[in-house]
């Protein structure tokens, strides 16, 4: 203890002042090496408490050195063998699309209709119009639909037993209720005052007279001749006129058939010639011209003959005068 004591009290002092230095600065004193907190060597890109300059890149603390990002879809580099495009990096088919939340490539979608473009079997798009600028462009299917038609036959034309040869696809016995699906009874009669028809025949709903079922019946079955035959250009098709039979829709109908009819008059005799086993709706030609079509009818045969006969006698007249004796 006296030894200590000889100690001199200025010395004391300065040994614990320079502990208490060692003490909470001592890393100031030591040689630089990586993982001491300071940025003091050269080589040195990082630190504890230094990151890295480039945000992205990591700091290695055993080394003290920055390392960049493993690679990833997204950085804006092609950098891995999956990578087919990038942010910023289009793909190499300029019509596909880069996908940049997984670097791959998709195709163009497949051509539709309402694309805008013109695709194989389309005959109009959505903004391209048909050809032909009296048809419609139907945007649904992209093709063209031809405007309505604009001719239609008369009731009274159809039921003329002149006209019956005109029939396509349908024979006047037909049942109109089994054709269009319905339920109708008619006041009709040959002769007299009319009486209720449950059955109606195709034929006898165009001879109906009057309004209610009958005027519907009768035009039901005018625009269904219509719609069946060639030569008429109907703006109904036969699906539309049955769906308006059964809405019960006579003023469509009626319109439909005053429209104008282009047929003209067929043969007396192409009816008179018409044979009885022919007249099945699938046997039926259609059209005026047809010769076996219709049952052959009494009343037609006779006027027919009667015209052969008459000209006949003329014909021989001009041929061998008469002279008198």
């Amino acid at each position: 203890m006296k030894k200590l004591s000889s100690v001199p009290t200025s010395f004391l002092v300065v040994l614990l002042a320079f502990s208490l230095v060692l003490l909470f600065h001592g890393e100031s004193f030591a040689p630089p090496r990586c993982g001491n907190g300071n940025l003091d060597q050269a080589w040195e890109e990082c630190e504890v408490n230094h990151p890295c300059a480039d945000a992205a890149e990591t700091c290695d603390l055993v080394t003290c050195l920055c390392s960049p990002p493993p690679p990833a879809c997204g950085d804006g580099v092609i950098n891995q063998t999956s990578e087919q495009c990038e942010d910023g990096v289009s793909c190499a088919d300029p019509t596909y699309t880069c996908d940049v939340a997984t670097c791959l490539c998709s195709p163009p979608p497949p051509p539709v209709c309402g694309d805008e473009t013109l695709n194989e079997g389309e005959e109009c798009e959505v903004g391209i119009p048909c050809a032909d600028p009296t048809y419609t462009c139907d945007e649904s299917t992209c093709l063209c639909i031809p405007p309505p038609g604009d001719e239609g036959c008369t009731p009274g034309f159809w039921k003329a037993d002149q006209h019956v040869a005109c029939w396509t696809g349908y024979i006047p016995e037909q049942s109109f209720n089994g054709v269009f699906g319905t339920d109708i009874t008619i006041l009709w009669s040959e002769r007299g005052k009319p009486a209720p028809v449950e059955e109606p025949t195709l034929l006898q709903a165009l001879q109906a007279n009057g309004g209610g079922d009958n005027r519907l019946a009768r035009h039901g079955v005018a625009a269904l001749l219509n719609a069946a035959s060639a030569g008429v250009d109907f703006p109904l098709t036969a699906a539309e006129v049955i769906a308006a039979v059964q809405a019960g829709d006579a003023d469509t109908l009626a319109d439909a058939n005053e429209l104008g009819c282009p047929l003209s008059q067929c043969s007396l005799l192409q009816v008179a010639l018409s044979s009885d086993t022919s007249s099945s709706p699938s046997a039926m030609a259609g059209g005026c011209a047809t010769t076996a079509s219709v049952p052959a009818n009494p009343k037609a045969i006779n006027l027919a003959l009667l015209g052969l006969v008459g000209g006949a006698v003329v014909l021989w007249k001009r041929v061998y005068p008469f002279r008198k004796m």
